[in-house]
């Protein structure tokens, strides 16, 4: 029933990882909606529909592996992996150094 530790501790690192990212990403965000920040026009909308696909592809992933009798954690991380990679991938762009002279 319980998992290995070294998939614990690989899981716990992941879902820190990805709460650290998505609080720089909720600020960043709002800070632009507030007009503090520049943002894109269709941030917001970005950040909506990036959601219900991850929630779309991690039920996906999870059903996927549930049913083909993997073990829990492969299964957990199956589940978030797509959320890690859009929150990842969110940081990555939303952290980037404005482009100068332009």
């Amino acid at each position: 029933m319980f998992l290995h530790l070294p998939a614990q501790i690989r899981f716990a690192a992941s879902v820190a990882r990805m709460a650290f990212e998505a609080q720089i990403i909720i600020s960043i965000r709002t800070l632009g909606m507030l007009g503090i920040v520049p943002a894109a026009p269709a941030e917001n909308r970005r950040m909506v529909l990036e959601k219900v696909k991850a929630f779309q592809t991690s039920t996906q992933a999870a059903a996927q592996l549930a049913a083909a009798g993997k073990p829990m954690e492969a299964v957990m991380t199956g589940a978030m992996a797509p959320y890690s990679r859009a929150t990842a991938s969110n940081y990555k762009r939303l952290t980037r150094p404005p482009k100068s002279g332009r």
